[in-house]
C-alpha cells in the first residue's frame, strides 16, 4: 500500500487554501483605501473614516481652508499625502483652534503646508501648539508650519512615542 501524502494543490487541500487565500485578498483591499479630499467636509468625512480603520490615506486633491476644528484623529495608521497644498485656518474664522489633534495611533504627514493654527489655554489639550498637536506616534516628511499660534508651542507639541520631522520647514510660529 502506497501511503504517499497528497500534494497541496490535489482537490483535498485546494478547498483549504483558496478560501484563505480569497480571505487575504479581500481584508488587503480593505486595509489599502484611500480618500481624495478637496473640501473640508470631505476632510472630516476622511478623518471619521480613518478613525474606524476603513481607510489608510487621505490624499489631498487641492489646498483646503478651515472655517472650524476638524474632528479628532485616533486613527490606528494613518498616512496624509498633502501633495504639495496647503491645509489652513481661514484667517476670518470665529474661533481659534488647532489645525490637527492627533489625540491617539501612527500618523504621518508627507508633502503638506499646516497653517494659521491658533491654540489657546481654551483648546483641547490647554493651549499646546497651533499647528500640530499628537499623542501618539507622528513623522512628517517634507512639510511646512508656517504662521501657527499657541499659548505653549507654536507649531507642533508631541507627547507621543515616537516622532520624526524629514526636512520640514518652520516659519514665523510662536
Amino acid at each position: 500500500m502506497n501511503s504517499k501524502p497528497a500534494h497541496p494543490w490535489k482537490p483535498g487541500f485546494r478547498n483549504l487554501i483558496l478560501p484563505a487565500v480569497l480571505f487575504m485578498a479581500s481584508a488587503l483591499a480593505i486595509n489599502a483605501q484611500n480618500a481624495d479630499v478637496s473640501t473640508q467636509g470631505d476632510l472630516e468625512t476622511a478623518i471619521g473614516a480613518a478613525n474606524t480603520g476603513t481607510i489608510s490615506t487621505i490624499t489631498f486633491l487641492n489646498d483646503i481652508v478651515l472655517g472650524s476644528a476638524l474632528p479628532n484623529l485616533t486613527s490606528p495608521n494613518l498616512t496624509i499625502q498633502g501633495e504639495g497644498y496647503t491645509l489652513r485656518r481661514n484667517p476670518e474664522a470665529l474661533m481659534e483652534f488647532r489645525i490637527l489633534n492627533i489625540v491617539s495611533g501612527t500618523v504621518i504627514i508627507n508633502d503638506l503646508t499646516i497653517s494659521g493654527g491658533r491654540a489657546t489655554m481654551e483648546a483641547w489639550p490647554d493651549g499646546f501648539a497651533g499647528g500640530v498637536f499628537s499623542g501618539g506616534s507622528l513623522t512628517m516628511h517634507i512639510c511646512t508650519l508656517s504662521d501657527n499660534q499657541a499659548w505653549n508651542g507654536g507649531a507642533v507639541r508631541t507627547g507621543g512615542a515616537a516622532r520624526g520631522f524629514y526636512n520640514c520647514t518652520f516659519i514665523n510660529n510662536a
